[in-house]
């Protein structure tokens, strides 16, 4: 028969009693390049709306292959293949038509395909996919799902609106994880694209960065270090309160966090505590790797690059993962025994 592996298992999938998710992944690993393959993921996005509207219905439609097909959409191998742009046009425009008839069912049933297909609208940089992401923020659509942080980390420096997108989705600052997904692509975007303004340098904004650093919950110290990075990219007046906040944080984490923030702003407490840091076993690789980044290694002290203390420090910053011990040890020692 012809037609590519793809183009058959979806001809199969779309049969009479068939199921289009098994045909699908039945081929495994693979890449799409034609034109006909991307025809056939359009007709099979429209098969999946005309069985939508045929539910008539505000209940949940089980099984629908709405995941594997958006999955596609990742799997195509560049831009400048042919199937590109029609997946990019038709696919995007029939993937957003199923995600409009999908609302209208069991939000809470689908949450999950919903979010996957936001995702799938940024990566594709699609203007009325944005459109649908910045009215999901601001429902707001199940804000607790860890599923915004890959949707939102779609807004990178390549996208071609980041900074208009961003900014809307932070006005006003959004509830729950789609915040700290915010704040981390804000980070990230500000660090390593020198893209401003941060998403979180309003009077909003602040309130919650404030709201975080000063939380006595351990769950939210990690939201207090990526509140704590955000620190150097804000023009407010409120950036030196925030800072001695951090600095006296509970977390010695959140601390750190402070000292290469206070660095990274030229000052001098800040780089005194990174080096103090240096002498610390269990924090020393962190606070060398800081000074380096902030082409400050001439600061990291000598005695920390002994071989053995090294060696300690390696071990020490290991076990501190969150698959190890989750957090540095209380001491780590050097033994060393002849054969």
């Amino acid at each position: 028969m012809f037609g590519s592996p793809l183009t058959r298992a979806i001809r199969r999938g779309l049969k009479p009693n068939a199921d289009l998710q098994v045909e699908i992944r039945s081929i495994g690993d693979y890449s799409i390049k034609s034109r006909r393959d991307a025809f056939a993921i359009v007709e099979a996005l429209r098969s999946v709306s005309r069985q939508i509207a045929r539910s008539n219905s505000t209940a949940t439609i089980e099984d629908l292959p709405v995941f594997c097909l958006a999955a596609l959409f990742q799997d195509i191998e560049s831009v400048d293949v042919p199937a590109f742009e029609i997946m990019a046009t038709e696919g995007i425009a029939e993937l957003i038509q199923i995600y409009d008839e999908m609302l209208h069912l069991d939000t809470e049933a689908h949450i999950s395909d919903l979010l996957f297909m936001l995702k799938i609208f940024a990566m594709y940089g699609s203007k009325p996919g944005s459109e649908r992401i910045i009215k999901a923020v601001k429902r707001p659509l199940a804000p607790e799902n860890y599923m915004w942080g890959p949707v939102l980390q779609m807004f990178s420096s390549d996208h071609p609106s980041v900074r208009s997108i961003l900014q809307r989705i932070a006005t006003p600052i959004p509830p729950g994880f789609i915040a700290v997904s915010l704040l981390d692509v804000g980070n990230v975007n500000s660090l390593e694209h020198q893209i401003e303004p941060h998403p979180f340098d309003t009077k909003d904004g602040i309130s919650q960065l404030r709201s975080w650093i000063c939380s006595s919950d351990p769950d939210e110290f990690s939201y207090a270090h990526s509140a704590t990075a955000a620190l150097p990219f804000l023009s407010s007046g409120d950036r030196d309160e925030l800072l001695n906040l951090s600095m006296q944080h509970a977390d010695v984490g959140v601390q750190i966090e402070a000292a290469w923030a206070a660095a990274k702003l030229g000052r001098s407490e800040g780089i005194d505590a990174l080096v103090r840091y240096c002498h610390d076993v269990s924090h020393s690789e962190r606070a060398s790797h800081y000074l380096q980044e902030l082409d400050l290694a001439e600061n990291i002290p000598a005695e920390t690059q002994d071989e053995t203390f090294r060696a300690r420090a390696t071990f020490a910053n290991w076990l501190a993962h969150p698959n190890e011990l989750g957090s540095p040890p209380d001491e780590v020692e050097v033994s060393i025994r002849d054969n």
